[in-house]
């Protein structure tokens, strides 16, 4: 590539990301935090990859600010067919962005559905109180699951419900293509005839 084709890529990304290519020699601290968010994003795409790992990409930005980076991160992976491995705490952000979920509990997976499923009929009991702390419209009384146990517990003591072993469980049943932890048989079961 000639370095007039990496400058006129580059000017191409810029405007793509919502940023003035003119502004190409200004330093970082010369950006608001969503100027800079979009110009990180631009230096992700330059090289035209099939993955992005973001880690908080919106976090530290106002909600209308998170809106406009949120929009612009599925436009381009809808343009350039990307995959996106989106790690946040704001399950907001997760339900509006994300096709597939993973949870995980003091470091380890303990679900992973499709958004859908998991935000209608969440598995796991982690999950179960991570949605339950979403505030919801309307709602006079929160009904929040709160955790018990002790600090060295797997989660067998931490969550509400009886579990006997670590059990990994993959099933497709009812067209749904979930995994969950931590469960014993006959919990699993019964949560399915639910």
């Amino acid at each position: 590539m000639s370095s007039q084709d990496v400058d006129t890529k580059i000017k191409e990304i810029m405007e793509q990301v919502g940023v003035d290519p003119a502004w190409i020699k200004r330093f970082p601290h010369e950006f608001s935090g969503g100027k800079r968010q979009r110009t990180s994003i631009a230096r992700g795409l330059i090289l035209d990859p099939e993955l992005i790992v973001a880690d908080e990409p919106v976090s530290a930005l106002d909600v209308s600010i998170q809106a406009q980076i949120l929009n612009l991160l599925m436009e381009a992976g809808q343009k350039r067919d990307l995959t996106y491995l989106f790690i946040t705490h704001d399950l907001s952000v997760v339900q509006h962005i994300s096709t597939r979920v993973a949870v995980m509990y003091l470091g380890t997976l303990c679900e992973l559905s499709d958004s859908k499923t998991l935000f209608e009929n969440p598995r796991h009991p982690y999950t179960r109180a991570l949605l339950s702390a979403i505030p919801k419209v309307g709602e006079t009384k929160a009904k929040h699951i709160k955790l018990k146990g002790n600090d060295q517990c797997d989660s067998q003591d931490r969550i509400l419900y009886t579990m006997h072993q670590d059990q990994d469980f993959h099933q497709k049943h009812k067209g749904l293509d979930l995994f969950c932890s931590c469960y014993s048989l006959r919990f699993f079961i019964v949560n399915l005839i639910e």
